[in-house]
């Protein structure tokens, strides 16, 4: 690894703040070579009296703008006076209007193109319609949301049942108790044109096609899918271990016989895999450094053979410096060893400023792919690339040294970071008018026009320019997320015209050609380490040397691009990889016509025909570096909203083209630990403080000793009668028709709280310091829950993208919580000082840097940086956080009374001091357990359960004419602007919408910082 301190030496990065504490400058040091002088890079933002981000500035713009006082700034903003952004403007993506309702919904947003986008809601505050008005074109209706009313069978009350989108229509017949599909069905519209839904059913259902694609779910008592049965009855299986994760994969293809795609997989103890037996017996092994857990070797074995033997070396700094691949041989070339070895440089910023490899003698340059060469292919030669960027973040130029020298150099436009490329001896291109108001690239070629739909998604590509005659196109059309569902390219062949059409469903791409006649179904199943494709042509149409029902295993390297391909029976396909920003270095098949069914290439996306990169919110342009439209998430990606993952495409990925990740997040990790410890220590001890006043406030008043006093009694009864009623209440809320079994879940619940304080009121044992204690907990119960919704987004936190967090660490935190508070309460005894600080906060902290530390490594986890404020609090999650720990701790109080009356009874009496400590014990060691169990499954629900038993009431107390549907309050931004992604494959189609009373999605959200983008920013907002 090569010594880069000298380079890094004196090039800190330095922050300054306000009083209030918000970051107004930030200065960080740019060196490229060590004899350089360190160049100060200034970003700098203005803030208002309310603390929200006015304008800010990149370094580039910063200091054009110091310059001249009247160059724009990167962005900014206008505030309404409840914190909506009712005015933002970037120089790369233009600008948007919005208006807001009274329940502060999204109501219309103009853009820079002239495009307005129109919400309506029903009176429960869901969306029911989206209107698009384009400029020159009419006003259209582009979806439409019908919601399911009181279905107890099918589970649908309330439910999205049916969505019409710009790509056709979905729908769902039944769910799971749990709000889980078990089915959706998808029908196309007949042209690719964009709708104008009517209101009228069948009029929207004319507009479709006649065929029904419907894939179905199965689910295990977790909400996993299991069984996933595609629209063409092809079956997928999961077997998972006691521990959640998976273990195997079945594939069973329409009326044939399982066949096992995934033998084993083992995961480290912090959820990464390290083992895979694949069903052709490839085994793959990943080794990870135990200090930092990033990726140190990735292996693919077949028996004896390496297929694939790829070793990382890293800089202090997690930046990869060097990959090595011992599976491929050393050659020669023009006398010159050429080794399987890859070598990065960085500059200060951790940009990629060189790089060193090796690529076959005919390199992709541009749009199109190399051919593919069959084995063992054309001989390899070494190539060097340096690469230089402005103050901005914008790539200047690419200098390639090879198989073919040659220079690719870019005009940047002055007030932006719009970018197009710079051709030797032409003139500089028309920046104006190669991109439209928003940003979105024009031409991607000359002559080649890119069309874009409402809401900034490519609608149409042009792949062939002819003069006198329209030219071959392809069109794609998106669903409701903004998932690309179809692709139809139309080509002139013989004079007729032709289509080639891919349909995208859960796990099934169904493909057709009219030129051949080709009727393909692609079965999609998705194993971390690469995907496993199956090829099934329907019809006898198997194109000359290849067979049917192929399985094509993908074997990626560290940013999920696939460089081997691998059949079912463990002979190698193809071998493909990369220059640094994903075009082909070079890529050697056994058969060219086997070789070109490949479609997932670089970071493991779809690559079409006319060269770009789909990865699902953008496309990405290898040859130009950069992609074609800015960023819908904001500046996760930094303030140039055109560049590649922050100019570092080694190290970092784009799983969907909103916001990079990469494998060494070692410092962020540490510091997500630290704050999440430090954060958890406040806020207990925030809460303790509360409980300590009450408990001796409540001693004060109520003195401990022999007495069975009805009045403390009553207050302990009423107390838990409350408490374990409304839990009962809300768990109850799910059965819509039955209000009798609720209420007798209701009283039954109270009575078995009630029960042990009569059972000490009347066997004359002390109950005070019971009342005490129980009114204490619900007192920190309350003050904590407070306190988790006013602190928890200061400072660095982790979570899963939205989702609940792996059943492993739900456990974990719950058995190790429980331990460690019951513990506590021993350790510290009576001394109530140790109690407040040893018992709860440092327990606390400890334990919550223990659980973050393993957290933060597992793959599904999302680290959410960068925020140091205080957060608004919202009433109705704060209420259901503190039902929750009062219902699970006073249940430790009841327990301590239980245990203590029957000790009584058996002539046994505790004094004063072992019965302190042992209810503690209970109070904590319960409180704990059922807080961390219960709370990921009861707090996404117990709101809802609280609505429906609202609307039921209201629903009773109805006329006989003002009778109608109650839908649970169900809650989902509809706004396009902010698309997101399903959490597992079966909502693909059919996600679950959630749209607040009290909060809502901005279309203009501030930047989030990491991980899933839509979920960051509803975290943000209360969501």
């Amino acid at each position: 690894m090569p010594d880069t301190a000298s380079l890094h030496s004196h090039t800190p990065v330095v922050s300054a703040v306000d009083p209030r504490g918000l970051g107004i400058r930030s200065i960080a040091y740019l060196r490229t070579t060590e004899s350089d002088e360190p160049t100060p890079l200034v970003r700098r933002s203005q803030c208002n009296v309310r603390g929200q981000q006015e304008m800010h500035w990149d370094p580039r713009l910063w200091k054009r703008f110091q310059e001249n006082a009247g160059s724009p700034p990167t962005g900014n903003a206008i505030w309404s006076l409840s914190g909506k952004p009712l005015h933002v403007s970037h120089v790369d993506s233009g600008r948007r209007v919005a208006v807001f309702s009274a329940a502060d919904n999204p109501v219309q947003i103009w853009d820079s193109r002239g495009t307005i986008m129109r919400y309506a809601f029903d009176d429960q505050l869901r969306p029911v319609s989206t209107h698009e008005h384009m400029a020159g074109a009419s006003d259209r209706c582009v979806e439409r949301f019908t919601y399911g009313a009181a279905d107890a069978p099918s589970n649908r009350r309330g439910l999205l049942i049916r969505h019409d989108d710009t790509a056709g229509t979905t729908t769902a017949v039944e769910y799971t108790i749990t709000g889980a599909p078990l089915d959706d069905t998808r029908r196309f519209l007949a042209t690719m044109d964009v709708p104008d839904w009517p209101e009228d059913v069948a009029q929207r259902d004319a507009m479709l096609e006649a065929d029904a694609w419907t894939t179905r779910y199965g689910y295990n008592a977790l909400s996993e899918v299991m069984l996933h049965t595609d629209a063409r009855g092809n079956t997928q299986r999961s077997v998972r271990g006691v521990d959640g994760s998976l273990g195997q994969v079945w594939l069973g293809l329409a009326g044939g016989v399982e066949r096992c795609l995934l033998r084993e997989m083992v995961i480290d103890a912090e959820g990464a895999p390290v083992l895979r037996i694949d069903g052709n017996g490839i085994q793959r092994h990943w080794e990870f450094a135990p200090a930092d857990h990033r990726l140190k070797k990735s292996s693919a074995r077949r028996g004896s053979d390496m297929l694939q033997d790829l070793s990382y070396a890293y800089d202090a700094a997690g930046n990869i410096v060097s990959t090595d691949d011992a599976a491929q041989p050393i050659t020669y070339f023009s006398g010159r060893k050429v080794e399987p070895v890859n070598t990065y440089r960085y500059d200060t910023l951790y940009r990629l400023i060189g790089a060193t490899g090796r690529e076959s003698v005919s390199p992709a340059t541009g749009p199109g792919a190399p051919a593919w060469q069959l084995q063992p292919g054309e001989a390899v030669v070494g190539y060097q690339q340096t690469y230089e960027y402005d103050d901005g973040n914008n790539l200047l130029s690419l200098r390639h040294a090879g198989a073919q020298s040659y220079t690719r150099r870019m005009a940047v436009a002055d007030t932006s970071n719009r970018s197009m490329p710079l051709d030797d001896g032409q003139p500089p291109p028309d920046l104006a008018d190669g991109f439209d108001a928003n940003g979105n690239l024009r031409n991607l070629q000359p002559g080649q026009e890119l069309v874009w739909n409402g809401r900034n998604m490519l609608f149409r590509t042009t792949q062939l320019v002819r003069a006198h005659a329209a030219g071959d196109n392809e069109r794609y059309a998106y669903n409701g997320v903004a998932t690309r569902v179809r692709k139809l390219q139309t080509i002139l062949v013989g004079g007729q015209w032709r289509t080639r059409d891919v349909r995208y469903l859960p796990g099934l791409e169904w493909r057709t050609d009219q030129v051949t006649g080709e009727r393909l179904q692609v079965i999609c199943t998705e194993i971390a380490g690469g995907t496993v494709r199956t090829l099934h042509w329907e019809g006898g149409t198997v194109p000359p040397g290849m067979e049917n029902d192929t399985d094509r295993y993908a074997v990626t390297d560290h940013l999920g691009s696939c460089t081997l391909e691998i059949d079912g029976n463990a002979s190698l396909i193809s071998h493909e990889w990369y220059h640094p920003y994903g075009s082909t270095a070079g890529c050697v098949a056994r058969n060219r016509i086997e070789a070109s069914y490949k479609s997932i290439h670089y970071s493991g996306k779809e690559r079409d025909d006319s060269g770009l990169h789909y990865y699902g919110f953008r496309y990405y342009a290898s040859w130009l570096m950069r992609w074609i439209a800015p960023d819908p998430a904001g500046d996760v990606d930094g303030q140039n909203r055109f560049a590649m993952v922050g100019g570092n495409p080694v190290t970092r990925a784009d799983a969907s083209g909103l916001a990079p990740s990469e494998d060494g997040e070692g410092p962020e990790r540490g510091a997500t630990v630290f704050d999440s410890a430090l954060r958890e220590f406040i806020i207990t001890m925030f809460a303790m403080a509360f409980m300590l006043l009450f408990t001796i406030g409540g001693e004060f008043a109520f003195p401990t000793g022999e007495s069975s006093d009805l009045a403390h009694a009553t207050m302990a009864v009423i107390a838990g009668m409350v408490a374990t009623a409304g839990w009962f209440a809300g768990a109850s809320g799910r059965n819509q028709q039955t209000r009798g079994i609720g209420w007798a879940l209701a009283l039954g619940g109270a009575g078995l709280t009630a029960g042990p304080y009569l059972l000490a009121m009347f066997g004359g044992n002390p109950i005070n310091d019971v009342v005490t204690n129980m009114f204490a907990t619900s007192v920190y119960a309350l003050v904590n829950a407070l306190a988790q919704r006013l602190f928890g987004e200061a400072g660095n936190s982790v979570d899963f993208g939205g989702r609940r967090a792996p059943g492993g660490i739900i456990l974990a935190n719950g058995l190790l919580g429980a331990v460690a508070y019951g513990g506590s309460a021993f350790i510290a005894g009576n001394n109530r000082v140790a109690d407040f600080l040893l018992g709860q906060p440092l327990t606390a902290g400890a334990l919550k840097a223990g659980i973050t530390a393993i957290s933060v490594r597992h793959p599904q986890a999302e680290i959410n940086s960068g925020r140091r404020r205080i957060s608004p609090v919202n009433g109705r999650d704060a209420v259901t956080d503190t039902v929750l720990r009062m219902v699970t701790q006073n249940f430790g109080d009841l327990m301590g009374l239980l245990v203590k009356a029957i000790l009584a009874r058996l002539g046994i009496h505790l004094d004063q001091e072992d019965y302190r400590n042992a209810q503690r014990f209970f109070e904590r060691f319960s409180g704990n357990l059922g807080n961390e169990l219960l709370g990921p499954y009861a707090r996404p629900q117990l709101p809802d359960h609280a609505q429906i038993a609202a609307d039921e009431a209201l629903e009773a107390s109805r006329p006989p004419d003002q009778g109608g549907d109650t839908y649970r309050l169900m809650n989902v931004s509809p706004t396009p602007q902010t698309p997101f992604t399903p959490d597992t494959p079966g909502p693909t189609i059919m996600p679950q919408f959630t749209f607040g009373r009290s909060r809502s999605q901005t279309p203009m959200p501030q930047a989030p910082h990491n991980g899933n983008w839509w979920a960051r920013v509803k975290a943000f907002l209360g969501f």
